[in-house]
């Protein structure tokens, strides 16, 4: 898993060898290797910058196997552990999320807890869950939502850690155990909520949380990770990336209209599925410029993709502006 701060042109990484390691983005060197944790570090999440951060860097929060929560604060000159939480759930931890001023996990049972990250007292959140949390997120105005294995998708009041509404709830939920309805993921863009159904995903409005479509059967297997791109040649246009255990990254094409308040989801026709990895994908992740992508994968390979007919209409219509610029000044100056 990874956290990147953008504007420190730093990445944080976790990994199943128990270390922590922080990159820099501007030479891939590797600037620190943190080994607290005694088991695999399980998540990583940042921390708001008006909880406690320092002036001329940032902190994140990281879980592992442990059983343990460490807040660290980053600065260009030292990386420090701040505090250490002993976790009380009886399962494994699945995910966390900073929801100032407390820690809010996930785990392998319905029960979630809120950790407080100034004196380390705990809640125990009342969830409508009957199964394994495995995903959270943060939501505009102030909320928060959780995804389970039982299809469920709670969304939460952050202020409060109450249980708002809970969505998609179903009776029978699993097939000789298999999981059809597992909320594997969660993602927010602009106005939207998405959501890994198992192997398929759904797109709600928010804040009214209406289901707006849905891609059935997107993969021939879990879907492990969504990731967005928005274009800037398109800017009512956002394309979406999922992938999967069955090792392929497709992308979709989501465009709606704010006038007509019509949603249209459908993949692009002319870009088959992204094959090149041999094992479930881990992670996709748009880097640099306009849908260049980046996946890792089981297979210990990390693959660059990017579109070629669109990288060269994007650098045509660059250089179109850039040309256009230096007319108009000639003919100023002139």
């Amino acid at each position: 898993m990874l956290v990147e701060q953008p504007h420190s042109h730093t990445l944080i990484s976790g990994s199943a060898d128990k270390t922590i390691k922080v990159w820099d983005l501007n030479n891939g060197f590797c600037n620190g290797v943190l080994d607290k944790h005694k088991g695999s570090v399980i998540s990583l999440t940042p921390i708001p910058r008006h909880c406690f951060s320092p002036s001329n860097g940032f902190c994140f929060c990281s879980a592992g196997s442990d059983g343990k929560i460490y807040v660290w604060m980053y600065t260009p000159s030292q990386i420090e552990n701040v505090k250490a939480v002993e976790l009380k759930e009886n399962e494994k931890l699945n995910c966390l999320l900073v929801v100032s001023p407390y820690v809010v996990t996930g785990s392998g049972g319905s029960l979630m807890f809120g950790y407080h990250l100034y004196d380390s007292m705990f809640r125990i959140l009342q969830s409508n869950h009957k199964d394994a949390v495995r995903c959270l997120v943060t939501l505009p105005n102030a909320l928060f939502a959780s995804g389970s294995i039982d299809g469920s998708i709670g969304i939460w009041d952050a202020q409060n850690l109450v249980q708002l509404l809970n969505l998609n709830a179903t009776e029978v939920y699993a097939d000789h155990g298999i999981y059809l309805y597992s909320i594997n993921v969660l993602l927010t863009f602009e106005n939207f909520l998405v959501a890994a159904v198992y192997n398929s995903f759904h797109i709600y409005e928010l804040p009214k949380f209406n289901q707006l479509c849905a891609a059935e059967n997107a993969h021939s297997c879990a879907i492990t990770t969504i990731a967005y791109c928005s274009a800037t040649l398109y800017p009512d246009t956002t394309f979406l990336i999922t992938a999967s255990e069955d090792a392929e990254i497709k992308v979709w094409h989501f465009s709606h209209s704010r006038k007509k308040g019509d949603t249209m989801l459908l993949q692009l026709i002319d870009q088959p599925a992204l094959q090149g990895h041999s094992g479930a994908i881990h992670t996709v992740a748009q880097i640099f410029l306009d849908r260049v992508i980046a996946s890792c994968s089981s297979d210990k390979f990390v693959i660059l993709w990017k579109d070629g007919d669109y990288q060269r209409e994007f650098r045509n219509n660059l250089a179109a502006v850039h040309v256009a610029d230096r007319e108009t000044n000639m003919a100023t100056n002139g």
